[in-house]
């Protein structure tokens, strides 16, 4: 959903930090992420007054609706805003924002490490970005991912279309989606129950995480680069030689960003084994290393903590109990991550052991 000027609040406590932000990173995207103008618009919370001021401006009279953001951008930790004592979380001040103001999306900002803090409050955000990331610009289109995938959402249109009968719900998100008709089936039962009812004022924020953290977040119906790669026996690079032959295989549904590449698996396959004119039971591994070519063997996947094997990495995994880098490596070299409940349809996550 595209429109000619976007607005942005950034919610701080410190106006060094988001003059230091390079808000012109976010702005200067605007164009090409979004086909629009784009204004962010820094407000200092420093105390009460400026709380109430702020939540103040989050319902505007009616004729003045236009004057509201497109998205919230919180810092998670306001420290020079206290109430008796108590330092205010911005994950508290998002649960705010939302119920005066449901249709804005919104999200979180730290300096802290992101697993140090507690998963309920980050569960108050869309998306809990690392300021790096931000002033660096690597996650400045995840932004606009997030604001044109939550305006879908919200239009009246199908705010009505959400209130509808079940089967037209789920047909709704099945477009939204872009969904494959053969995975049509399956990833409706995959849906969890809260969406096949009428929606609530909350419902789209749990929504949208669920897209952004499930089905964009882990594998299951969708691979990201890696995950692909290792599927057709290639490293990243070798990957990106193939992308010809992938052409609409790659997600473009709700809340796609081009700085989460992910694809339909159920394409990926069958496009490959098209290109390669095989049958389906043909490893995918081989065809994938046939299209590139012997004399791009260097592009051929390697398993992780094998230098010398000729083996065929056959899953991703994290590479160590930090959770942080991901390798391809052989599936018995890799247990599971114990603190993982992977919800139906969706893929469980793996730790590399080595052998």
């Amino acid at each position: 959903m595209k429109r000619s000027k976007l607005s942005i609040w950034w919610v701080d406590d410190e106006p060094g930090r988001v003059k230091n932000l390079a808000i012109g990173r976010i702005e200067e995207r605007a164009s090409d992420l979004a086909g629009a103008e784009a204004k962010v618009e820094p407000i200092i919370l420093k105390t009460q007054k400026d709380r109430l001021a702020f939540e103040g401006r989050l319902v505007p009279p009616r004729r003045a609706r236009a004057t509201l953001p497109s998205l919230i951008v919180l810092d998670q930790n306001l420290n020079e805003v206290a109430t008796e004592g108590l330092k205010l979380q911005g994950s508290s001040l998002a649960v705010s924002i939302r119920a005066a103001a449901p249709l804005i999306p919104v999200v979180g900002v730290t300096a802290v490490g992101i697993p140090k803090i507690p998963e309920l409050q980050r569960e108050q955000f869309i998306e809990l970005f690392s300021l790096d990331d931000l002033q660096s610009g690597a996650r400045v289109p995840d932004l606009y991912a997030i604001i044109d995938g939550f305006a879908a959402l919200s239009t009246g249109r199908n705010r009505r279309s959400v209130g509808g009968d079940q089967s037209a719900r789920v047909r709704l998100i099945r477009r939204w989606f872009g969904c494959p008709a053969e995975d049509n089936d399956l990833l409706s039962s995959c849906l969890p129950g809260d969406f096949l009812g009428a929606w609530d004022t909350e419902t789209p924020h749990v929504f949208a995480r669920w897209v952004w953290h499930t089905l964009l977040g882990r594998p299951g119906f969708l691979y990201d680069d890696l995950e692909i790669a290792t599927l057709l026996g290639l490293t990243q690079s070798g990957l990106t030689m193939l992308l010809p032959k992938l052409g609409g295989c790659g997600y473009d549904g709700i809340f796609a960003s081009v700085a989460r590449r992910r694809w339909w698996l159920s394409r990926v396959r069958h496009a490959v084994r098209d290109a390669a004119g095989a049958s389906a039971s043909e490893p995918l591994w081989k065809l994938g290393r046939e299209l590139l070519g012997a004399e791009r063997a260097a592009d051929f996947s390697r398993c992780h903590g094998r230098p010398e094997s000729d083996c065929v990495p056959d899953v991703v995994a994290f590479e160590d109990d930090l959770l942080r880098d991901r390798v391809q490596a052989l599936s018995e070299d890799t247990k599971l991550l114990e603190t993982d409940t992977p919800p139906p349809g969706f893929e469980k996550r793996l730790v590399f052991t080595g052998r």
